[in-house]
């Protein structure tokens, strides 16, 4: 189905999902460090989703995930972390991962988010939609403003879609965070701000206006516009 790249350190972890990744029909590759899993990343650039540990030996999951970005490279990206973890290393998700996963985890349930995650960034087959302002496909995962694709991630799908089924109405951080990762809201809700600037910044681009997504002092985030 795909071809997938799993880094862990934990040997358990990583043979785990080895395992359910290519029960499942994809074909993977491991690394048990985050250097490791930087040079697989580099010398094959066929691969279309990464499993990044956030704690590693060499290079940090976030790190990786970093240079990717920075490196203009969309590969989507779910980042394992750590309950005991600080909660700063979660601002890996405003450097754009597409999902993540709370450690101890169901191998099934990461097998559905790669899977949802795939089907988010793989091409649809219908034509885009032509009409103006926000269309919103929630089966494939996918956005667009006056037919140009918004091209999100996942948590900023969610937020945005959130905001468009309570259009006109403010969102607290607090209700955009259980919209946001539904499984694990010990995530801090300040994390909702770096995702809000993106949207924004994707909006902006596809020549929504600056206050598409409008702020509400002491409160949260409102849509002005669908």
């Amino acid at each position: 189905m795909a071809f997938v790249l799993i880094a862990d350190d934990e040997p358990s972890v990583r043979d785990a999902v080895f395992i359910a990744l290519a029960r499942d029909g994809h074909s993977v590759l491991s690394a048990d460090d985050g250097l490791s899993a930087w040079r697989i990343l580099q010398e094959n650039p066929e691969i279309e989703l990464a499993v990044l540990d956030i704690m590693m030996p060499g290079l940090e999951g976030t790190a990786i995930l970093s240079r990717l970005r920075m490196s203009g490279r969309e590969l989507p990206v779910i980042l394992l972390t750590s309950r005991d973890e600080e909660l700063d290393r979660l601002g890996g998700f405003s450097l754009g991962a597409d999902d993540y996963i709370g450690k101890p985890f169901s191998v099934r349930e990461l097998c559905a988010r790669v899977r949802a995650v795939l089907r988010r960034s793989r091409s649809a087959s219908f034509e885009v939609p032509g009409e103006k302002g926000i269309f919103m496909d929630t089966d494939a995962f996918r956005a667009w403003y006056n037919g140009q694709e918004l091209r999100l991630t996942i948590t900023e799908f969610r937020i945005l879609l959130a905001l468009y089924e309570h259009w006109g109405n403010v969102l607290t951080r607090d209700q955009l965070l259980r919209h946001a990762w539904p499984q694990d809201t010990w995530v801090s809700d300040r994390s909702i701000d770096s995702h809000v600037k993106r949207l924004r910044r994707k909006l902006e681009d596809a020549g929504a206006g600056k206050d598409t997504v409008a702020s509400v002092y002491g409160l949260g985030y409102r849509l002005e516009e669908r």
